[in-house]
C-alpha cells in the first residue's frame, strides 16, 4: 500500500528538492536524505540524514555505471544500522562510483527508489599522477653546518602505553611521549583504529592534551582512542600502532 502511495506521487510529477526536505506537507517519506560523499585516496566516505518516517537498516548499493535502467537489488549491498548515518568504503582506486542508499522500515520492507541528489551520489577517483616507470628524482641537499662536540642529537619523539578507561560518565586516558617535545591530537571513533583509514569515520577531541586527560563522550557507548602527533598529520606520515598509540581495548560508558 505504502509503495503505491509513493508510485502515485511520482507518475504525477511530485518534484522532491535537491537538499531532500522531509515529509514536506506531512507526505509519508521513506527515504534518506542528503547523501554526500568525500573521497580521500582509494576510499569514499558516505554521509546521509536517516529517514524518521521508516527506521530499519540503511542499504547502500554501488555500482561502476549510471543507475539508469538498473535494478539496485541486483547490486552489491551493505546493510547500514538505522542511526548511523554514515559508510565509509573502499574501492579500486581511479573511476567513477554510483551510490544509493536505500531506507527500510522494521518489517524488512525495502523502499528502491532512487531520486538525484537526494539518496544518490557519486565519487569521482583520478588516476595517480606517477607511473612505475617513472625516474626517481634526488632533490638536492645543501651540506649542513658542522655541529659542534658537545651538541647532541634530540631523539625522535615517540608515544607509547596509551589506554582508555571508564570512569563513570568520562573516559581516563594516559599514555607516554618520550623524546623531544611535540603537539598531539587526539581522535575518538566507535570503531576500532587499526589503520590510516579508521580516522575517516573518527573525530578529533582535542589536540595539545597532557597525560592523563579526561574525555566526556556520549553514553551507550564504547570508544577507542588513537593519539598522533600533528606534525606527522600534516605531512601525511602518520602511522597507527595499536597498544601503542592507538587502544586495543574500547572504553565502555554505560
Amino acid at each position: 500500500m505504502r509503495l503505491a502511495v509513493f508510485l502515485i506521487f511520482f507518475l504525477t510529477g511530485w518534484n522532491v528538492c535537491a537538499q531532500g526536505t522531509e515529509a514536506a506537507n506531512g507526505v509519508f517519506s521513506p527515504f534518506v536524505t542528503q547523501l554526500t560523499v568525500e573521497t580521500r585516496n582509494n576510499l569514499a566516505r558516505l554521509t546521509w540524514v536517516d529517514s524518521p518516517y521508516v527506521r530499519g537498516p540503511v542499504y547502500i548499493f554501488r555500482s561502476t555505471r549510471p543507475f539508469s535502467g538498473i535494478d539496485p537489488s541486483s547490486l552489491r549491498l551493505v546493510e547500514i544500522p538505522y542511526g548511523t548515518q554514515s559508510y565509509v568504503d573502499e574501492t579500486d582506486g581511479a573511476g567513477s562510483y554510483y551510490y544509493f542508499a536505500a531506507a527500510s522500515d522494521a518489517a524488512g520492507q525495502r523502499y528502491d527508489i532512487l531520486i538525484p541528489h537526494t539518496n544518490t551520489v557519486t565519487a569521482v577517483f583520478s588516476p595517480p599522477s606517477w607511473t612505475e616507470n617513472q625516474p626517481v628524482v634526488t632533490p638536492q641537499v645543501p651540506p649542513r653546518a658542522p655541529v659542534q662536540a658537545e651538541t647532541r642529537p634530540i631523539s625522535e619523539p615517540v608515544i607509547s602505553g596509551i589506554m582508555a578507561l571508564a570512569d563513570g560518565e568520562r573516559v581516563r586516558i594516559s599514555f607516554a611521549v618520550s623524546g623531544s617535545p611535540r603537539r598531539t591530537v587526539l581522535y575518538r571513533n566507535t570503531q576500532p583504529i587499526r589503520r590510516v583509514q579508521d580516522l575517516l569515520s573518527a573525530i578529533i577531541v582535542q589536540s595539545g592534551i597532557s597525560s592523563p586527560f579526561i574525555d566526556y563522550p556520549a553514553p551507550g557507548a564504547s570508544y577507542y582512542y588513537a593519539l598522533l602527533f600533528e606534525e606527522e598529520i600534516s605531512r601525511g606520515t602518520v602511522e597507527i600502532h595499536p597498544g601503542r598509540n592507538a587502544t586495543i581495548t574500547a572504553a565502555e560508558i554505560a
